[in-house]
């Protein structure tokens, strides 16, 4: 959140809508071409191992499914070299839903 806040202060500083230095202008910035949201083939619950903006390498784990008893279901894995551009904040996992917000990055 804190970021999201940098960012607008940032909007303002440019705008001279408020006084001080643009903050964070050093921060890696990565453009990606092509995106994709891996899904799942199977319903529980999902708990991420990612977070936004991580960069993860093709394969990595992004998270697991577990059913209700917290056994692993299903890994779901990164399809290519990726910036994490959104995840899930909600557990509840259908079969084919949406799970990570995958930007290919070089």
């Amino acid at each position: 959140m804190e970021l999201g806040v940098q960012g607008v202060r940032n909007i303002l500083i440019g705008l001279d809508m408020v006084r001080g230095e643009p903050i964070g202008q050093d921060a890696e910035q990565h453009v990606a071409q092509e995106s994709t949201w891996p899904k799942t083939s199977m319903g529980g619950v999902m708990y991420n191992t990612c977070e936004l903006g991580d960069v993860v390498e093709k394969g990595e784990r992004l998270g697991v499914l577990k059913d209700p008893a917290r056994r692993v279901i299903e890994d779901v894995r990164a399809p290519y070299r990726s910036v994490i551009f959104d995840t899930r904040f909600q557990p509840a996992v259908y079969p084919g839903d949406w799970t990570y917000h995958c930007g290919k990055i070089g």
